[in-house]
């Protein structure tokens, strides 16, 4: 079973949408909605807990799952939504566990299960010119959307590994530590690395090159997919659709990790009642979603949409009478670029995937190509 949706060409941006709808998962809405001041309870903190008051705030806790701690003052403190976080803190993360955090200039990082993050240094004023972060992955993997101290001085901001230290641009990164070496991907403006090993990997890191893997000798491997430690269905996902696009001669899709959490939420949220539906409203990005009675795959998926090319009739710009097309014209339609998909099975054991697109297509009365 399959449900394609239309648009009309009244469309807002995809991070005005992220504002607006309220998802679960805040790294979404964060990107472009900054929270309250923290100073009323910064001052409340102060006085029920003295030993804080010389310590640099770093930040806020906006949602942990599982355990997470932080070592602080010889000692170590359980993190819960709305904790506040201070440099010098070090960070873990437990099995099972997820983490994220808003920092004082805004930035966000969110920390993976079997996480270790060392806030070795936060400093940050509106207004200053000596603000500035070094940030410690001692274990496991994050994602970080960098503030106004990556944005204001570039050079003001590092990211050190085990294996590498990571200089951005004002950027959307990821890093994952594995046992034999380090991937990084780069999901919007670039990030240079550099190996800690003398004369290995130094190298910029963006948009025409965004993943790499670096092993325990320091040496990096240029990745033309994305890992499957970022993204397991990411690289399936994309050889399907991209396949269908080259048919019709339109330009591959790039991998959108809002996209892809913006699906799988979606997916999340349609398997805990087994009922297919769209998101409601002026959305603005496309939808694909599928419905098959056992798991299945992305390219199946992808292929039940494609198999309504034979419906849909260019001239008229329009499906045969009483058919579905418009999965198969979202898949293939010109102005869109970017991908991300996400997929949960039934308690019946039936599963669905929904595949996200922007920009939108299906603008009533436009062509997809």
């Amino acid at each position: 079973m399959t449900f394609a949706i239309r648009y009309t060409n009244n469309q807002n941006s995809l991070y005005t949408m992220l504002n607006t709808m309220k998802l679960t998962w805040e790294l979404k809405i964060i990107k472009i909605k900054h929270l309250g001041s923290l100073l009323m309870f910064s001052a409340l903190l102060s006085l029920i807990s003295p030993i804080y008051a010389a310590e640099i705030e770093a930040g806020k806790t906006l949602l942990t799952k599982g355990v997470v701690t932080s070592d602080r003052n010889n000692g170590r403190v359980t993190l819960k939504r709305r904790s506040i976080i201070f440099e010098k803190d070090k960070i873990r993360v437990g099995n099972g566990g997820r983490a994220q955090f808003r920092m004082s200039d805004t930035a966000i990082i969110t920390l993976r299960e079997n996480s270790i993050f060392h806030i070795n240094k936060y400093k940050f004023k509106q207004g200053r010119n000596d603000n500035s972060a070094i940030l410690e992955l001692l274990q496991g993997g994050l994602r970080a959307i960098t503030g106004a101290i990556g944005k204001n001085n570039k050079k003001a901001y590092e990211l050190h590994t085990p294996l590498a230290t990571i200089g951005i641009r004002g950027t959307d990164y990821e890093v994952v530590i594995v046992k034999n070496g380090m991937y990084i991907a780069v999901w919007d403006g670039a990030i240079r690395v550099q190996s800690r090993i003398r004369n290995a990997c130094d190298l910029l890191l963006g948009k025409s090159q965004p993943f790499v893997f670096m092993n325990r000798s320091g040496k990096c491997k240029k990745l033309n997919e994305v890992p499957k430690v970022f993204s397991p269905i990411a690289a399936e996902a994309l050889k399907a659709h991209n396949q269908v696009r080259a048919q019709d001669k339109q330009k591959p899709l790039i991998w959108n990790k809002d996209l892809e959490e913006i699906s799988q939420e979606w997916a999340n949220k349609l398997a805990s009642s087994c009922k297919m539906y769209h998101h409601q409203g002026n959305i603005p990005f496309g939808e694909n979603l599928y419905y098959y009675s056992q798991s299945t795959t992305v390219t199946n998926a992808v292929k039940e949409w494609a198999r309504e090319k034979v419906f849909y009739n260019y001239q008229q710009n329009k499906c045969q009478a009483g058919k579905q097309c418009y999965h198969y014209t979202q898949i293939v339609w010109k102005g869109t670029t970017d991908l991300g998909c996400g997929y949960q099975s039934c308690s019946n054991g039936a599963q669905f995937w929904v595949c996200s697109y922007f920009p939108a297509g299906n603008i009533i009365g436009a062509r997809p190509f």
